[in-house]
């Protein structure tokens, strides 16, 4: 019987022995993980403090990537703006039945508008229009090879007709046209190009561009 009691006694000694060891070694382990947390978290801080210093003894800003993407954007609008510059275009709506009416009336009166050259006459000339009232003849003469010519007027109803009034004057050179007196405000304009259909026998808006093109 004693011998059953002092084995009994061993065996609870050894069990709480184990017991013992096992906790023991579970709670350093856990201590050594809370250390190496302690210790990582303090190394990442010290390397931040460093790249900081270091930053800051060789005169380095630190980067902001927000600052960055928003002067890209910044140069991107100013690149755009740059070739948003539309070409200038008279605020008038066509009225093609006035500007019919202005060239039918021109060409009624074109030799008293502009006499032609001695002994010849003009060959049909060419209108182009900035808005209704503002509008450039083109001419050549007939059979002679001189020089064109190119006129700027202000037109404006007057009774039954129109009054043309001069505003600039071109004659034709060598590679372009040259304002030979009155001033042009119309140079860098988009201007509506009329030519005679000669099978309709009907003048006809044919082309627009900017009077630069054509005048420099």
């Amino acid at each position: 019987m004693q011998n059953d009691q002092n084995s009994g006694g061993k065996t609870e000694v050894i069990i709480a022995i184990i017991v013992l060891l096992v906790i023991t070694t579970s709670f350093v382990a856990y201590k050594k993980g809370i250390f190496s947390q302690l210790i990582g978290s303090k190394q990442s801080s010290s390397v931040k403090t460093n790249n900081n210093t270091n930053a800051l003894l060789n005169n380095e800003l630190p980067v902001n990537n927000n600052e960055n993407e928003e002067g890209i954007a910044n140069e991107v609008d100013e690149s755009e703006e740059d070739f948003s510059d539309e070409e200038k275009r008279s605020p008038e709506k066509a009225n093609e039945s006035l500007r019919q009416g202005i060239i039918s009336y021109a060409m009624s009166n074109l030799n008293k508008l502009v006499p032609p050259p001695k002994g010849d006459k003009w060959d049909i000339p060419i209108f182009y229009f900035v808005g209704n009232n503002n509008v450039y003849l083109e001419l050549y003469g007939y059979d002679t090879e001189l020089t064109g010519l190119k006129l700027l007027y202000k037109v404006e109803r007057e009774g039954n007709g129109f009054k043309f009034t001069e505003l600039a004057r071109y004659k034709e050179g060598k590679e372009d046209w040259v304002l030979t007196s009155g001033n042009d405000s119309f140079s860098d304009y988009v201007i509506e190009e009329y030519d005679l259909n000669e099978d309709t026998n009907k003048w006809e808006k044919t082309d627009e561009f900017t009077d630069e093109s054509i005048i420099e």
